[in-house]
């Protein structure tokens, strides 16, 4: 399968939108390389565990991700940007994401929690919180950066197969969930902040059983993201219809 993910990045980059239309942004990688048109390069992880690889899903043929995304929240609390922000928000790259309608759903929400708050993305599922739009308050970010070495002393040795989750290996998502449930974070449902394919619950009716459904006209969508938007074309008519 072809990875495009390079190139929606240059997509949005060249457009000033998605990331690129934050107050700050990073783009992680196992590899460095341009983004388009930014003289940004994107900050590299190394696999210090020899986990980035271990695994694949029969049913995408894509990497198991949870060892790969440890490294990068290791790196995001090297950086250091979270602190000065009140949300860190991690995107996947196939996400069409509109910052302003992030700004304006956060704005009728609680704000922070004294334990850090997320908000778990899909309804009717053991772990909601799906990794294409993960929205984390600062001391929510700050519990999860500071357990990330405890959390895959005891997460890591059973991730792979599953554990105690029956659908299988962990994806990043659900490592970064149960590491702020491992450690008290709160949570808060916002089922109404994306449109997304992976999730059963915002397929149409009709659609519900399709796993590779992903919305083909996004000028009626009023949600913070539309995902997955895998090919060039579709992604840059999709940001051009939700802009």
């Amino acid at each position: 399968m072809v990875n495009y993910e390079l190139e929606l990045l240059n997509t949005a980059a060249a457009l000033g939108g998605g990331i690129f239309a934050c107050e700050q942004w990073d783009v992680f990688s196992d590899v460095t390389v341009r983004i388009a048109g930014t003289g940004y390069d994107t900050i590299k992880v190394e696999d210090e565990f020899g986990e980035f690889h271990q695994l694949k899903r029969k049913d995408s043929g894509t990497w198991v991700n949870w060892g790969m995304f440890y490294q990068v929240w290791v790196k995001i609390r090297e950086v250091g940007k979270w602190k000065a922000a009140d949300y860190t928000i991690k995107l996947d790259a196939d996400a069409v994401f509109i910052p302003q309608r992030l700004k304006t759903w956060l704005s009728s929400k609680p704000g922070e929690s004294p334990h850090g708050l997320y908000y778990e993305n899909c309804p009717n599922v053991q772990y909601g919180f799906f990794g294409h739009l993960e929205i984390i308050t600062k001391t929510a970010v700050q519990v999860l950066t500071a357990n990330l070495e405890e959390c895959h002393a005891v997460f890591a040795p059973c991730a792979n197969d599953g554990c105690d989750w029956k659908f299988g290996a962990w994806g990043e998502d659900v490592f970064a969930q149960r590491c702020m449930d491992h450690h008290y974070v709160d949570k808060a449902e916002a089922f109404d902040v994306a449109t997304d394919g992976a999730c059963k619950a915002d397929r149409p009716e009709g659609e519900e059983d399709n796993k590779k459904w992903y919305p083909k006209d996004c000028s009626q969508l009023t949600t913070v993201t539309a995902h997955p938007l895998k090919k060039p074309a579709a992604f840059k008519k999709c940001l051009a219809e939700m802009s």
